[in-house]
């Protein structure tokens, strides 16, 4: 990554952000930059405009909420840093969500009733050890 996307990441790390987080940022941000062909702090609005665009026709909208999540972390962390004096990603819009439910376990240990041959529910009252 470029000096100043390091210094991001860094930061990142500094604020205790999950490892996983951390190299998915830095990915995206690679992926970004490959993208548009010039370096992420010169990039301007129309660009970031274009790209976004171009997101909508080839990832869903789960994937591209996260893609450009990144990108205004990136950029609001470049205001911040006063390393750029306005942020082009102000007017992307991050495509809604609907929001998840969580889906039944399947299998054998799905019921809250313990089937007979499942292993994973205790077989009986929880025992307490008492400290003598």
């Amino acid at each position: 990554p470029s000096a100043i996307v390091a210094r991001h990441l860094a930061w990142c790390e500094q604020r205790n952000l999950r490892p996983v987080y951390v190299i998915d940022r830095r990915r995206q941000l690679a992926r970004l930059e490959d993208t548009l062909g010039v370096p992420l702090e010169q990039a301007t609005e129309e660009q970031l405009g274009a790209w976004s665009a171009n997101l909508v026709q080839t990832v869903a909208a789960g994937s591209r909420a996260a893609y450009i999540s990144h990108a205004q972390s990136f950029y609001r962390w470049l205001v911040r840093e006063r390393l750029r004096e306005d942020d082009p990603t102000l007017r992307l819009v991050r495509p809604r969500l609907q929001s998840r439910l969580p889906r039944p376990i399947s299998g054998p240990c799905s019921s809250t009733r313990r089937p007979p041959a499942c292993p994973s529910f205790p077989s009986g009252p929880a025992q307490v050890s008492k400290a003598t």
